[in-house]
């Protein structure tokens, strides 16, 4: 019966969140081993019994599960931004203080979200489905919003893969229930967000200072390789699992670690990047 209920969750919601036709890419992490697995797959092929039970069956084995937030194109084998066909929706990513936080968007004049996806305990995401975005803009917009709200900078590239509802996040000491919550049913374009100045800045990051003696630390190596990374259009969660790979057997939480470097090097590089004006 649990299977079931999963299983109507996951599937309605990708019905909902997408169209006919989209193609998403599926990952499946496994914190544990460093395992990671892509499928790309249509809306259609993804509903079905058997792409549902692949997804509960590594979900079962403790794998993270996550989907692309925006559509692929027809040949796209990976996710990075040349991949990307279509801005289907733009969200932020709330780590902390989730519940007053996305209480607060009416504040900031937002339009209400379509949808909220809590990933855990007082941690959520939230979505607003869209259209007329190209990608700088959908970008720039959400790193302002990141910025002004307090949402993480790290989840806000396009290619950006997000907990998928209706399964279990093991990040925790107990597996917890992805749920979420539907509300605006309406379609947004970009008059429907606040305008903003694209050159605003806010303080720089700065890159960790060097090592004494010229030698680079381990934390300044990772932080160096997420730089690179993400400037290749990378996925966050993908590089994120990989320092934590690396450093499995040196750090006592390898997955917060490495989170917290990735997180870094997002922001160092919002803020120096030289942001293409709303169109």
């Amino acid at each position: 019966m649990k299977h079931a209920v999963i299983k109507h969750e996951t599937s309605k919601f990708l019905e909902r969140a997408f169209r006919p036709g989209d193609r998403l890419a599926f990952v499946l992490v496994n914190r544990a081993s460093g395992a990671v697995t892509q499928r790309i797959a249509s809306v259609e092929h993804a509903v079905t019994p058997e792409f549902q039970a692949w997804l509960r069956e590594l979900n079962a084995q403790k794998f993270e599960a996550y989907f692309s937030a925006n559509t692929l194109h027809l040949g796209a084998r990976g996710r990075t931004k040349a991949d990307i066909q279509e801005i289907r929706h733009l969200y932020l990513d709330f780590d902390d203080d989730g519940a007053r936080r996305v209480a607060s968007l009416a504040s900031h004049s937002l339009p209400k979200p379509n949808f909220v996806i809590h990933s855990s305990q007082n941690r959520n995401q939230v979505f607003w489905v869209v259209v007329n975005f190209d990608k700088p803009a959908a970008e720039a917009l959400m790193r302002h919003l990141a910025r002004e709200i307090g949402a993480d900078l790290a989840a806000t590239d396009c290619t950006r893969v997000m907990r998928l509802p209706g399964l279990y996040n093991h990040k925790y000491g107990s597996p917890q229930y992805v749920r979420i919550d539907y509300s605006a049913g309406q379609v947004y374009s970009p008059e429907h967000f606040p305008q903003f100045n694209a050159d605003e800045r806010t303080t720089r990051n700065p890159t960790p200072a060097p090592s004494p003696h010229g030698k680079m630390s381990q934390s300044e190596r990772d932080f160096g390789y997420a730089i690179r990374a993400l400037r290749r259009g990378e996925d966050p969660s993908e590089i994120s699992s990989a320092i934590a790979r690396y450093r499995l057997s040196e750090k006592s939480d390898p997955g917060a670690y490495a989170d917290r470097t990735v997180r870094r090097a997002a922001e160092s590089l919002a803020t120096e990047e030289v942001q293409e004006p709303t169109r």
